[in-house]
């Protein structure tokens, strides 16, 4: 486990992943769940606690030390 402050995570991240990998930040949203696909290559689910929903292939928490991720 390493541990560092998010908002370097968050700048690194930002920084050398191309735009074209459909890199996206979520900011002032809480995650209340995530479902893996069943399927190979299908994106994983995320659902805010606003009821909002967005996909990915990847996920990373780096929302602090009380994160649900």
């Amino acid at each position: 486990m390493h541990t560092f402050h998010r908002a370097v995570l968050q700048k690194l991240l930002a920084e050398h992943i191309h735009t074209s990998d459909r890199l996206q930040f979520h900011y002032s949203k809480r995650l209340a769940s995530y479902s893996e696909p069943d399927v190979l290559n299908s994106p994983i689910v995320l659902t805010f606690e606003d009821s909002s929903t967005s996909m990915c292939d990847l996920l990373i928490g780096s929302d602090g030390i009380r994160s649900a991720v």
